[in-house]
């Protein structure tokens, strides 16, 4: 892909249909001077500033013959993830990933000019229990096999004697729209409040009393996007990583009536069940709301990952980053995570995913 002559960059998106891989792509065509090439594994629809190209990045062969396409490339965003339940697997999986792009790239790309790598709380062992906070970036690593380790220990390396630089962000409670994402918190809660609403219920908690009163935080996916981009613009960021969250503290319990008056309900008290076992039972009565309210013809299952919203609403333990060293780096945003809520909400209706 050459690039227009009136833009004089052009951003490799790995990961470009995700929650922050499609927030990335909007970001830098809304930013101006950027060309766009997104990969994925099921491509996409382009336009004159978008070009996708569905890649297997697990597969060398493939990345080395999409690589000839990749010759204007100066900037990458990476936000490719492959889950899997044995972490040892996930780490060689993800690792091996952005190795493959990143060794196809190189011999490719003369004016790569940055690689901007996603993570998150990961990287201090949120997923595993609770953890040192504030966290802050140079934090002891956990023993448990972790891709974001492994990614940032060889791209750095990599970077060695290099031109090019990397960053890395770790955020919190991403939320964006992304169909059918694995990690979607937004969709399951808009999901779950849909299914309460028409059953005429209160809109009850559905984690547990802990979770509802620790201290939590968010990242818009469209505010991360563009802290990506700055990023890997900015030389004050170049090789280290930075926590990036929406930049203020919540407890869901202070949240929780704002999210309720979002969807005109009563806000009601904790309710703790395992949404991966009760949503499912109510996929006839959102087929029904569907119909009558001529939404997006999806299943509940096919928008969102039940098991990740129960982690999600069940972490009975504090998650706060410290972000010193983002804003001693030039970043001073913040993204008040009340409002954000409520944005989103009403974007899921814009988009016909709920009533």
């Amino acid at each position: 892909m050459r690039a227009d002559a009136s833009l004089s960059r052009v951003a490799l998106v790995a990961g470009a249909n995700g929650i922050v891989g499609s927030a990335i792509v909007d970001a830098l065509v809304a930013d101006g001077g950027w060309q766009v090439i997104g990969l994925s594994r099921r491509g996409g629809e382009g336009s004159d500033r978008v070009q996708y190209q569905s890649v297997d990045l697990g597969d060398m062969k493939a990345c080395a013959a999409a690589s000839s396409g990749w010759r204007e490339v100066t900037h990458v965003f990476y936000a490719a993830l492959s889950p899997h339940a044995d972490l040892a697997i996930e780490t060689r999986d993800n690792t091996a990933m952005l190795a493959n792009l990143v060794t196809s790239l190189e011999p490719v790309a003369p004016h790569l000019a940055h690689i901007q790598l996603m993570q998150g709380s990961k990287w201090y062992g949120n997923h595993l229990g609770p953890y040192k906070t504030p966290a802050q970036e140079d934090d002891a690593r956990h023993s448990a096999p972790c891709f974001y380790y492994d990614q940032q220990d060889w791209l750095a390396v990599r970077q060695l004697n290099k031109l090019w630089t990397w960053s890395a962000l770790r955020p919190h409670g991403v939320l964006g729209f992304a169909l059918g994402s694995s990690m979607n918190q937004l969709t399951a809660m808009a999901l779950y409040a849909t299914i309460m609403k028409a059953k005429g219920e209160p809109l009850c908690w559905p984690g547990s009393e802990a979770a509802f009163d620790c201290v939590y935080q968010f990242t818009e996916a469209s505010y991360l996007a563009a802290g990506a981009i700055w990023a890997a613009t900015t030389a004050a960021a170049a090789n280290q990583p930075f926590n990036f969250t929406n930049g203020d503290l919540v407890r869901w319990r202070h949240l929780w009536p704002v999210i309720a008056a979002a969807f005109g309900m009563e806000a009601g008290p904790p309710r703790p069940q395992s949404l991966a076992e009760t949503m499912p039972q109510h996929e006839p009565l959102w087929s029904q709301i569907r119909a009558e309210n001529n939404l997006a013809p999806h299943t509940m299952s096919e928008l969102t990952n039940w098991r990740f919203a129960d982690f999600v609403f069940h972490c009975g333990y504090d998650q706060i980053s410290d972000l010193t060293r983002v804003r001693n780096a030039s970043w001073h945003g913040v993204n008040p995570s009340a409002a954000m809520y409520v944005r989103l909400i009403g974007d899921l209706r814009a988009r016909s995913i709920i009533p």
